[in-house]
């Protein structure tokens, strides 16, 4: 994953993902209300088909990263780490 320098605010409505679980489900983890700081930088190891990104979004006791495709497409969580 590239270095990340910079965070910027964002807000939850726009970062707040459905993530899917194992059980079939999907989840939001945010608060469409609040404002996070985040990035998203683009997967270094794309396969060419399909451009992947991370997004870091943090809170004031969490720190989350995840997986997805072009415009949020197919979201992944990779860490959720709460303080």
């Amino acid at each position: 994953m590239p270095e990340i320098n910079e965070l910027y605010a964002l807000n939850g409505s726009y970062v707040n993902l459905a993530y899917p679980m194992p059980n079939g489900n999907s989840v939001k983890f945010l608060d469409d209300r609040e404002v996070y700081l985040g990035n998203q930088v683009e997967c270094e190891f794309n396969d060419g088909e399909m451009i992947k990104c991370y997004g870091l979004v943090a809170g004031m006791d969490f720190l989350m990263v995840s997986e997805y495709g072009e415009n949020c497409t197919s979201p992944e969580l990779v860490v959720y780490k709460k303080r």
